[in-house]
């Protein structure tokens, strides 16, 4: 099959195609391949590939910028643990850990100049969290930063943004 017939293909399927450079710096260089992202799932990536005898791959692109930069081969969607990696040290998957609890609760107490309303937002804080952590589907994850309160993910995924960067798992069609 040739590069035409595959990009019509994805298109088709309402799929984007985009560019990818091999330069550091997103200097054009040795153009000519092709990324091609918007799979609802990696089984459908992979699907896509073997039917075009092609290769899932992650990829990365600055926003606004035009080309994609090509990672390496992947078996699997990203994690929400490489998502949270992604996003720095301060993050993590929320637990309500009661021990975590005491020791910030300490600490308003410590601070505490007679007025209870700290001590009252941080319980707040920790009950709403709570209910989302509850509510959240089985194949879901709450990320926070302490015990504020983030955003809930699928724990597969097949594209994420951070800072300036997206991160996407695709297929890489070479120059045919």
């Amino acid at each position: 099959m040739n590069k035409e017939t595959i990009i019509a293909d994805a298109q088709m399927q309402g799929l984007t195609v985009g560019e990818i450079t091999h330069s550091y710096n997103d200097y054009p260089n040795n153009l000519g391949d092709n990324v091609i992202t918007g799979f609802d799932s990696f089984e459908d990536a992979e699907e896509f590939a073997n039917k075009h005898g092609l290769t899932v791959c992650s990829f990365t692109k600055k926003d606004g910028h035009h080309f994609w930069h090509k990672g390496g081969n992947r078996y699997e969607p990203f994690s929400s643990a490489e998502y949270i990696r992604e996003l720095g040290d301060d993050y993590s998957e929320a637990c309500i850990d009661n021990e975590d609890i005491k020791m910030v609760l300490s600490q308003i107490v410590n601070d505490f100049s007679g007025d209870f309303k700290h001590i009252k937002e941080f319980i707040e804080m920790v009950d709403e969290l709570r209910d989302i952590i509850e509510s959240k589907c089985d194949d879901e994850v709450v990320i926070v930063k302490g015990f504020t309160y983030i955003e809930t993910v699928n724990k597969e995924l097949m594209t994420f943004h951070v800072d300036t960067t997206r991160y996407s798992i695709g297929v890489l069609l070479n120059c045919l």
